[in-house]
C-alpha cells in the first residue's frame, strides 16, 4: 500500500492503559476522557507518498498529531466510529498527510527533528515573587506559573533559525499541548514564533 499524497504509518497500540507524569509516577486512565495523555503518538513509516519529497524513509519513526487516533463515540446508540485515518485494522495502518507529522527520526536511539514547519517547545517558568508581608499566612502554591507568550525551544526543524534552549515569543493561543515521554510540551509551527529573545 502506497499513497499518492499520504504517508502510511503503523501504530500497533494507538492507546496505552497508563500514562506517566514528569515525576515518573504512572496512572491508569480511560481513553474516552484522557485521549491526549494515553494516545501513542509514535508510529513506524511503512511507505512514503509518491508525490512528496522527503528525507523520511520506510522504517523511520514519526511523532504524529494524536487526533488521527481518535474515535467518535455515540452514547445514545452505544456505538463507536473508528478513526477516519485507519485504513487497515488488522495491521493498524493509518494514512496521514505530511503536515500531521510533527517530528521524525531514523530509529529510537536517534534524536528527534521537527518535520516541515513543526517544532516542540517548553513553557517558560515565571520568576517567583516575594510575598508581600501581611498578617495573613497564605500557603505557597505548588502549581507552577508560566510566562505568557514565551516558550523555550526544545526540538526544532531545519527552517527555524533558533537553537534548543533559546527563549522565543510565540502566539500562545496557537499552541497545542503535546505529551512526549511523560513530559508536557507545546507544539507550534514556524509562523507561530514571533521573535527570539537574546
Amino acid at each position: 500500500m502506497k499513497g499518492i499524497n499520504d504517508f502510511i504509518i503503523q501504530i500497533k497500540e494507538p492507546f496505552k492503559e497508563k500514562f506517566k507524569t514528569e515525576s515518573g509516577v504512572e496512572f491508569y486512565g480511560d481513553k474516552r476522557w484522557m485521549p491526549q495523555q494515553l494516545s501513542n503518538r509514535i508510529g513506524i513509516v511503512v511507505n512514503v507518498p509518491f508525490a512528496f519529497k522527503t528525507e523520511i524513509k520506510p522504517g523511520h519513526e514519526v511523532l504524529v498529531d494524536p487526533t488521527i487516533l481518535y474515535e467518535q463515540d455515540y452514547h445514545l446508540t452505544g456505538g463507536a466510529q473508528e478513526s477516519i485515518f485507519l485504513v487497515d485494522k488488522a495491521e493498524m495502518l493509518f494514512k496521514i498527510k505530511p503536515n500531521l507529522i510533527v517530528l521524525h527520526r531514523e530509529n529510537n536511539s536517534a534524536p528527534w527533528k521537527g518535520h516541515l514547519n513543526n517544532g516542540l517547545f517548553e513553557q517558560v517558568e515565571a520568576a517567583k515573587t516575594e510575598p508581600v508581608s501581611s498578617f495573613l499566612i497564605i500557603q505557597e502554591s505548588v502549581q507552577k506559573e508560566f510566562e505568557h507568550g514565551k516558550a523555550r525551544v526544545a526540538i526544532v526543524n531545519d527552517e527555524l533559525k533558533a537553537e534548543p534552549g533559546q527563549v522565543v515569543f510565540v502566539k500562545e493561543e496557537h499552541g497545542i499541548e503535546f505529551f512526549l515521554d511523560g513530559k508536557s510540551y507545546w507544539w507550534y509551527r514556524n509562523e507561530d514564533v514571533l521573535a527570539a529573545i537574546n
